[in-house]
C-alpha cells in the first residue's frame, strides 16, 4: 500500500508539472504573437484602423510616409487636377489614404449645388460604416473657399464652384465669425468668386489647378426635382501623381 500510494503521488506530481509546463508555453506563445502584432500596427499606419482617439496620431505618421501633393480626379467629362496643401497635413494624409485604399474607386459626384459646390464620395456614408472618425480641423487664413478650393466635409470632399460676392456682402457673411478678413479674401470673392459662408466651418486643403471648366459642366447637370442629387450618375475615380 505504501508503494502504491507513492506511485499515485508521483504520477499526480508529474501530471501537475506537465500541465504547468504546457500552460507556460501557451502563455509564452501568445505573448510572442501579441508582440509581433503590436509592432506591425505601430509601424504601418496604412493598416491601422482609425478611431476618433487615434486619428491625429495615425494621420501624422501617414503624412510623413506619403508626401503626395497632386491628385487626378477622373470624370466622364475629363480630368480634374488638384494640388493639396502641405500646410494641412492631416487632411492631405487622410485624402491620400482614402485614395490609396480605393475608397473613391466607386464614388460619385452625388451632390450638386450650382453656384456653390459639387460634392464627391459616397452618398450612403460608406466610409462612416468602415471607420467612424473625424479629421481634426486645420485652419489657415490664407486658404479659404475661393472658386476652385478643395474642401473636406465630414466624410467626403467638395470643390467650390462659387459665385461673385461684393466686399460688403462678404463682411456681412463673416461678421459672426469674429475673425478678420484678409484683403486677398475680399479681392478673390469679388473677382473669381467663391463660397465665403463656408469659411471657418470646413478645412480647405487644396485647390483645382486644371479642369475648372469641367466643374462648371458637372454643376450644370439636371437635378432630381427638389433635391441636390443629379438625375444621372456622375462617377469619379481618384489617383495620385
Amino acid at each position: 500500500p505504501l508503494i502504491r500510494s507513492f506511485k499515485i503521488a508521483f504520477v499526480t506530481c508529474i501530471s501537475k508539472m506537465a500541465s504547468r509546463f504546457y500552460t507556460f508555453l501557451l502563455i509564452l506563445g501568445l505573448a510572442a504573437c501579441g508582440g509581433k502584432k503590436a509592432e506591425s500596427t505601430e509601424t504601418d499606419p496604412a493598416k491601422m484602423r482609425i478611431t476618433k482617439k487615434t486619428a491625429r496620431q495615425i494621420l501624422v505618421k501617414y503624412a510623413a510616409q506619403h508626401p503626395d501633393s497632386l491628385v487626378i480626379i477622373e470624370t466622364p467629362y475629363g480630368t480634374i487636377k488638384a494640388r493639396l496643401y502641405a500646410g494641412t497635413p492631416l487632411h492631405r494624409a487622410n485624402f491620400i489614404r482614402l485614395v490609396h485604399k480605393g475608397y473613391f474607386d466607386s464614388a460619385d459626384f452625388y451632390r450638386l449645388v450650382p453656384g456653390m459646390v459639387i460634392q464627391g464620395g459616397h452618398a450612403d456614408k460608406t466610409r462612416m460604416r468602415l471607420e467612424n472618425y473625424e479629421v481634426p480641423y486645420e485652419f489657415d487664413p490664407k486658404w479659404f473657399h475661393k472658386r476652385g478650393a478643395l474642401g473636406m466635409a465630414p466624410y467626403d470632399f467638395y470643390i467650390v464652384q462659387g459665385n461673385i460676392f461684393t466686399e460688403d456682402s462678404v463682411r456681412t457673411i463673416n461678421k459672426d465669425s469674429g475673425l478678420p478678413l484678409l484683403p486677398d479674401q475680399l479681392r478673390a470673392y469679388a473677382t473669381v468668386g467663391g463660397a465665403p459662408h463656408l469659411d471657418y466651418y470646413y478645412t480647405v486643403f487644396g485647390e483645382v489647378v486644371e479642369g475648372m471648366n469641367l466643374v462648371d459642366s458637372i454643376a450644370a447637370e439636371p437635378l432630381v426635382p427638389n433635391t441636390e442629387r443629379p438625375r444621372k450618375r456622375i462617377p469619379l475615380k481618384i489617383r495620385t501623381e
